[in-house]
């Protein structure tokens, strides 16, 4: 049995994509607290739509149960009824491109930090080293 498979006889996948959702979320702000800036910033947006997506649908499953008994979603704002299925709201659908956010400002604050960290290394003289005669 593979670990994953373990894993998941526990805790539903789509829990596990919350939990992943809320570690980018608090390291995103964290580096956010630490160096503030534009590429932090859209990295922090990335995070918090990407964690509000995973917990709108953890919401969703977890009142699945109450929606098939009472034929009514309990919260309408995340999924809508049509005919015999349901279909997510409207709103949620502007949460994934901003999730791709995360990923750009990702790759921007990488940049910016390995070119910072690259410049300040060639602006330093090199050290001597002592010459033994």
């Amino acid at each position: 049995m593979s670990a994953f498979n373990w894993f998941y006889q526990f805790i539903d996948p789509e829990y596990t994509l919350l939990i992943l959702s809320i570690a980018l979320l608090v390291g995103s702000l964290l580096i956010f607290r630490r160096f503030r800036g534009w590429p932090t910033a859209v990295q922090l947006i990335g995070s918090s739509a990407y964690f509000l997506k995973h917990l709108a649908w953890s919401l969703v499953i977890a009142t699945a149960p109450y929606t098939d008994t009472h034929h009514e979603p309990m919260f309408p704002f995340l999924v809508h009824r049509q005919g015999d299925s349901y279909s997510q709201a409207d709103w949620l659908y502007v949460l994934d491109p901003l999730s791709a956010c995360f990923l750009i400002g990702f790759v921007w604050f990488s940049l910016r930090l390995s070119r910072g960290d690259l410049t300040n290394r060639s602006s330093q003289p090199l050290p001597r080293e002592k010459i033994s005669t």
